[in-house]
């Protein structure tokens, strides 16, 4: 019987140890998926909002920055800069031109202290004809 009194205390703390990595990854994972996909409908909504206004670059980065044209005294939406968003006109002039927009070198903090931080090269893009 003394070999055992501290096996229970053992067993819990490998259990907890285990279950704590595990809802680490599981945070870790959802904030992962709401920031890709919110940073998505940014560029998303961006990108529409200048295919159907005159080309004004500055304008739509605001529009991914701030949800706004005109510029704000905020922090950019999740941390992003200025330098983060990246615009193209494709095909300018003629029947095909097209808006892109990018979001591009998003640092991403992990919750989990082990996995560091995870750079993406590009978070987000989407790209639009204008009409």
């Amino acid at each position: 019987m003394k070999n055992r009194r501290g096996q229970t205390l053992v067993e819990s703390t490998l259990v907890m140890i285990v279950f704590l990595g595990l809802l680490l990854g599981f945070i870790d994972a959802g904030q992962l998926l709401f920031t890709r996909q919110t940073l998505a409908d940014r560029v998303r909504t961006a990108a529409r909002w200048a295919s159907v206004r005159p080309y004004d670059e500055t304008a739509v980065r605001n529009m991914v920055l701030y949800n706004q044209p005109e510029a704000s005294d905020d922090k950019g939406f999740l941390g992003l800069s200025a330098g983060n968003v990246e615009i193209e006109r494709l095909g300018q002039g003629t029947p095909n031109e097209r808006i892109q927009v990018a979001i591009v070198n998003y640092e991403y903090a992990f919750v989990s202290p082990w996995l560091g931080a995870h750079r993406s090269a590009r978070a987000a893009v989407e790209t639009v004809p204008v009409e």
